[in-house]
């Protein structure tokens, strides 16, 4: 007999013994005991525990202890058998439960990662000559290291607010740079 027909059968023995059961499940597991050697054992070891406890002393109980047994035995049943997800999406859902959370951790991380780690990337120039109005943009070599000085602001440490317009006229350092080559050079950086 296959192990899922037997489980189902074996469940029933107790309340067969008890007579609990009825019309055509009786008649089930009355055939199945006839066939399987296994449950028919089981079903024999029932009914002998079953004699020797009848052969031992009355103990007084309250009326309803059975009913109170009863249903205590089948709520536990019934908690055992409960999870978190039932049948056979069990395993795959906890896998796939998993796999998300492996991505996910690998995502944080390497978005961490990058954010830390100095940008590889270099940013085009566009050069335009005032004489001629022409605009031309340079890709710098990517193995070249080429590192662009931004405005340098130095903030001061009294809490001294900045006035923009005074720095609107300071010279920066492309300022300088350009009055070295003497050639009047708008840059804008894209990136």
């Amino acid at each position: 007999m296959p192990m899922n027909h037997c489980k189902r059968f074996k469940l029933l023995i107790s309340d067969y013994l008890e007579g609990f059961l009825q019309g055509i499940q009786k008649k089930e597991v009355e055939e199945h005991l006839k066939v399987c050697r296994s449950c028919y054992n089981d079903y024999q070891g029932l009914k002998s525990i079953k004699m020797s406890l009848r052969r031992l002393p009355p103990k007084k109980t309250s009326p309803d202890f059975e009913t109170i047994l009863r249903t205590r035995i089948s709520m536990e049943r019934v908690w055992s058998r409960r999870g978190f997800i039932q049948g056979p999406l069990r395993i795959p859902m906890y896998t796939a439960a998993t796999l998300v959370i492996v991505f996910a951790a690998f995502f944080i991380y390497y978005s961490l990662k990058i954010s830390e780690s100095p940008s590889t990337t270099l940013p085009a120039v566009t050069v335009q000559n005032s004489s001629n109005h022409f605009n031309q943009t340079i890709q710098p070599n990517p193995q070249e290291s080429v590192f662009y000085s931004m405005e340098e602001v130095t903030i001061p440490s009294k809490g001294t607010p900045i006035n923009s317009e005074t720095l609107q006229n300071a010279p920066s350092k492309a300022d300088s740079i350009a009055r070295n080559h003497r050639v009047p050079v708008s840059r804008t950086l894209e990136f």
